[in-house]
């Protein structure tokens, strides 16, 4: 249904927009400011994706790593392993976002959501 919708509109709708639509024509209530978000599985991610969201159990942490950069400020490097029950992740968080895990609000164990993520 949602590709016939896009279809109708010659391609201008996004897959969300022409989602929203079929859902309105069905009577089914989305509110316009929760953004659309299918789960998406470890598994199914694939190299050239960008804004991409994950939800994955913390397994792995690696301790900070500091750089110099060719222009010569210092840049902050960390790795994580994610994992869901389709497969692991290795999550690389840069400069200020490493302060999360120095700073105990990434921890083992816990559930974390990645958004805004690229492969």
């Amino acid at each position: 249904m949602i590709e016939e919708k896009k279809e109708t509109a010659d391609g201008y709708f996004t897959d969300e927009a022409a989602a929203r639509i079929v859902a309105l024509e069905l009577g089914v209530e989305v509110p316009w400011w929760e953004p659309f978000q299918p789960e998406i599985h470890i598994k199914d991610l694939i190299s050239g994706l960008s804004d991409v969201t994950v939800t994955g159990r913390v397994i792995t942490l690696y301790p900070v790593q500091t750089f110099t950069r060719q222009n010569g400020t210092e840049g902050r490097v960390m790795r994580l392993i994610i994992a869901d029950k389709t497969g692991t992740l290795t999550v690389v968080l840069w400069d200020d976002k490493t302060s999360l895990a120095e700073h105990n609000k990434v921890k083992r164990g816990q559930i974390i959501k990645v958004s805004h993520g690229y492969m």
